[in-house]
């Protein structure tokens, strides 16, 4: 078996999931503001920080990256 280099996929990965976990303490605070102030006026915070967040997921990294390395070995 051909050794296949992993180490850029999974760092992509490792910062998909920091990018997560800082939406999710942003929408954590933000639900607990929400719930401070009793209205609404926050929600597009929560919109935006969730909009946001997919085109740092970089879903094409997962497939290109995978490709390019089985395509080079």
């Amino acid at each position: 078996m051909n050794y296949v280099n992993v180490q850029p996929t999974a760092e992509a990965i490792e910062k998909m999931a920091e990018n997560l976990r800082s939406a999710a303490a942003q929408l954590d605070a933000i639900a607990e503001r929400t719930r401070q102030k009793g209205n609404f006026e926050l929600v597009g915070d929560a919109a935006s920080c969730v909009a946001n967040l997919m085109p740092n997921l970089r879903l094409d990294l997962l497939v290109v990256r995978p490709l390019r390395e089985f395509g080079a070995s």
